[in-house]
């Protein structure tokens, strides 16, 4: 038997030896490979806020100032603008129902009472739920000046109980500084938003009521909200949407983007088809939308400072920002008051967080904000393993991931209507607006404010 061979020598390489075996392809999960497309921190525009809010400050000779220098900064303390969202709900069985529909005479025991003021009260049944957060000024609770500074700044004071005379529960406004962005729990208590918009100019002492108003449909482009039918509506109540219609400094209308529809798939490809152009890009992950928070101060800068303009040509705005719009103009019809100018109207976009398909999630904090962003980035990549996207290239670059980690922002889009095309006179409740409408908004970048929350 002849022996075993022996084994080959090994091979010298000159002058270099062969390149290293490639590295593992990057992967979506929690390998060490994934540094380049999967972010790793998550900073906020609104962190600077944060910071500066969250500095302890002291100044022992305060109460040594002028009274009026002390009301001044206590005054300076409050937010410039608040946006409270509230929903008008019950408190009884509702006094109108599709079997039985309330008429003027039905409600004509309403109106009747009068508040502390000596103006007269709807008296209606229902009650206000707040959903908005950080509400209440922790000045309320530092000494008795800054709490009458407080109240008297937020001169209205109107029961969250509408048929309440009392002084307990009141939901406190600034007409000039407040948005509300009013909804009913049900279509069939559309007439208490009348009643609520007269109550409110009921107590106020300076006569103003609602300056800034917002208006948002969650499930569809329809105006639920929105108590255009006057049949149902008091005439004392009519006369007060009328009078705060005509004294509006703004009207917001709010599309919220479930946080699903940020991956752009089959709306862009509807998109190409219905403008006739090829396909640029498949998916997209649009970082750019402002997360929705529940917190109620935020402030307004001019123009959104980050690197938006890349993801400014392809927005997905829901159901057609138009139908709102086109309620609202609706509405002015009805109560026959010439229609507010277009300059003080914009639609307000951003993208609400959702934890599944069914469930929406609130963001009150930064760190929920961060735990929702890294969530979201880790939905996004499976999307490319085993999800929808399973087989196409995931579009993410360098720039792409350094957008993530560095240019998140809370608050929302506040864009001129002009941006959206113009509003066709049709019913609004009828006509079939798209439920997937893409628009190019590059061309109104430098018109785009961008709203912030305070997270603090």
């Amino acid at each position: 038997m002849d022996p075993p061979l022996p084994p080959p020598p090994q091979p010298w390489y000159w002058p270099n030896p062969p390149p290293p075996p490639p590295p593992p392809p990057l992967k979506w999960d929690n390998s060490p490979h994934v540094a380049l497309r999967c972010p790793k921190v998550f900073k906020f525009l609104n962190e600077a806020d944060a910071l500066c809010n969250g500095i302890p400050t002291s100044f022992p000779h305060f109460q040594s100032l002028p009274p009026e220098l002390r009301k001044r900064i206590w005054n300076l303390s409050l937010p410039d603008r608040r946006l409270l969202e509230i929903t008008l709900t019950v408190a009884a069985p509702p006094r109108d129902c599709e079997q039985q529909p309330r008429d003027v005479e039905s409600r004509s025991p309403l109106y009747t009472m009068k508040n502390h003021m000596g103006n007269i009260i709807s008296g209606a049944d229902y009650r206000i739920r707040m959903r908005s957060t950080g509400v209440n000024s922790p000045l309320l609770h530092v000494n008795s000046e800054a709490s009458s500074e407080v109240h008297h700044i937020q001169r209205v004071h109107i029961p969250v109980h509408g048929s309440s005379t009392s002084h307990a529960s009141r939901l406190h406004l600034c007409p000039e500084r407040d948005t509300l962005l009013i909804t009913v729990e049900s279509k069939r208590n559309v007439a208490h938003v009348a009643d609520f918009i007269h109550d409110v100019l009921a107590y106020d002492a300076k006569k103003k009521g609602i300056l800034h108003i917002a208006i948002t449909s969650e499930d569809g482009p329809s105006c639920e909200d929105l108590p255009i039918d006057r049949t149902i509506i008091h005439p004392l109540a009519q006369a007060a949407v009328a009078s705060t219609i005509q004294r509006l400094q703004s009207v917001g209308f709010i599309r919220l983007i479930g946080g699903a529809w940020s991956h752009m798939f089959s709306d862009l490809m509807k998109y190409y088809l219905d403008l006739g152009i090829p396909n640029k890009v498949l998916v997209r992950l649009n970082r750019a939308y402002p997360l929705w928070s529940c917190r109620s101060s935020y402030k307004v800068l001019p123009v959104d400072p980050r690197p938006v303009s890349r993801y400014l040509d392809l927005i997905q705005c829901s159901w057609d920002p138009r139908g709102l719009i086109r309620g609202w103009r609706m509405l002015e019809s009805s109560y026959n008051v010439s229609p507010i100018s277009s300059d003080k109207m914009r639609v307000q976009i951003a993208t609400k967080p959702m934890v599944d398909a069914q469930t929406y999630a609130q963001i009150n904090t930064l760190a929920e904000a961060r735990d929702f962003r890294e969530e979201e980035e880790k939905r996004w990549g499976r999307l490319f393993i085993e999800g929808t996207f399973s087989g196409l290239p995931n579009p993410d670059d360098e720039e792409s991931i350094e957008f993530a980690e560095n240019h998140n922002a809370i608050g929302f889009w506040s864009i001129p209507i002009e941006a959206f095309g113009p509003v066709p006179e049709v019913p609004h409740s009828t006509h079939m607006w798209d439920m997937f409408v893409v628009r190019d908004l590059t061309g109104f970048q430098s018109q785009i404010e961008l709203g912030l929350f305070d997270m603090s």
